[in-house]
């Protein structure tokens, strides 16, 4: 939802230049990168519980604020 408070959580997984890789919390969800929206300037976000089949959610951020779910 539009302005709920989100929160960053650090993952244990690197990114490829070893970096470090986050995931997203928000409503109780854990969320996962997926990747940019089409002009680059938002994030999107799955449901972790997607991969199982179980969730399919999606949070979109723009400059690390909730936009849309």
């Amino acid at each position: 939802m539009e302005g709920e408070n989100i929160e960053f959580l650090l993952s244990s997984r690197k990114k490829k230049n070893g970096e470090p890789s986050y995931k997203l919390l928000e409503g109780g969800f854990i969320y996962v990168f997926n990747k940019y929206a089409i002009g680059g300037n938002r994030k999107l976000w799955n449901c972790e519980q997607n991969y199982a089949g179980f969730c399919r959610a999606r949070v979109h951020t723009v400059n690390e604020i909730s936009a849309s779910q």
